[in-house]
Order: C-alpha cells, then sequence, then structure tokens
C-alpha cells in the first residue's frame, strides 16, 4: 500500500510539473501569436499601398 501511494505521489508531482510547463509554453505562444498576427496586419497594409499608391504611380 505505501509503494502505491508513493508511485501516485510521483504521477501527482510528475502531472503538476507538466501543468507549469504547459502553461508557460502557452503564455509564449499566445505572445507570438500576437506577434505575428501584428506583422500580418502590417504586411496587408503594404500590400494594399503596393496596389493603391505605388502600382498606378508606375503606370504614369
Amino acid at each position: 500500500m505505501k509503494k502505491i501511494n508513493i508511485l501516485l505521489s510521483l504521477i501527482l508531482i510528475i502531472n503538476l510539473v507538466m501543468l507549469v510547463v504547459i502553461y508557460q509554453q502557452n503564455k509564449q505562444l499566445n505572445k507570438y501569436e500576437l506577434l505575428f498576427t501584428n506583422i500580418e496586419g502590417k504586411l496587408e497594409d503594404i500590400d494594399d499601398a503596393i496596389d493603391d499608391q505605388i502600382i498606378p504611380n508606375l503606370k504614369k
């Protein structure tokens, strides 16, 4: 019975450590997702500027 309690305690500790690791990775993923979203928005703005301003000026 004591061995089972030790084993279950170890499994619980491992699960808690994994929970902390996954939580921190999720925070980092959210940070990078925000960065990529901002970059994507800026690239769309650049693409629109090329289509609306630069190409018409080159055709003149």
